[in-house]
């Protein structure tokens, strides 16, 4: 999970540099999705990967992080954290 910080009259500059790295991010081996949460009252703008295992998540580390580090600069923001979290709990809807 990557936690983004910048001016918020870019955002629309982070999320369309998102967009175009989507193909990118989806032929890393292991990829399973992803997620852009931007909170509503805060601002604040996070990225969620999800990967099919801890190792394919630590084999595309480096990749990740030039992903990361090409859509910050793109559009004036800054990493502020990236943390790794494991999976506990997945609920799907009702039938």
């Amino acid at each position: 999970m990557s936690t983004y910080a910048g001016p918020s009259e870019r955002r629309a500059e982070l999320l369309q540099a998102l967009g175009r790295i989507a193909r990118e991010v989806r032929q890393l081996d292991g990829f399973q999705g992803a997620y852009v949460l931007v909170g509503r009252t805060c601002g604040q703008l996070v990225t969620m990967t999800v990967w099919e295992s801890a190792e394919a998540a630590r084999d595309s580390a480096a990749e990740a992080k030039k992903i990361r580090t090409q859509v910050a600069e793109e559009s004036g923001q800054t990493i502020k954290s990236v943390e790794t979290y494991d999976v506990w709990l997945h609920l799907d809807p009702p039938q």
